[in-house]
């Protein structure tokens, strides 16, 4: 994993924080009495990725590059050891 975060500090920059892989998806998955429909079947959707991600990776981590625009990487290694896993962007304001 060291590998990676080196690759991606290259690419993104210096500054990364790691996150606890429940406390990314704390806020995705919880649902709540006065959401929307549409916000009930995203947060639905958030975990079933959860899940798919637990059940197929192990040393799952997730990092986050940048401050207001970034990029994040939910990443782990599949059965075969290779890495796998996820990347999207947020914008934080």
């Amino acid at each position: 994993m060291a590998d990676l975060i080196a690759d991606l500090q290259k690419e993104f920059g210096a500054a990364y924080s790691e996150v606890p892989f429940d406390d990314f998806f704390a806020r995705l998955t919880r649902t709540e009495d006065w959401h929307t429909p549409i916000q009930k079947r995203t947060a639905k959707k958030f975990r079933l990725l959860k899940n798919l991600l637990r059940a197929n990776l192990r040393d799952v981590c997730v990092l986050r590059f940048g401050k207001i625009r970034i990029d994040i990487f939910v990443t782990g290694l599949d059965e075969n050891g290779d890495l796998a896993g996820i990347r999207t962007r947020a914008v934080e304001t």
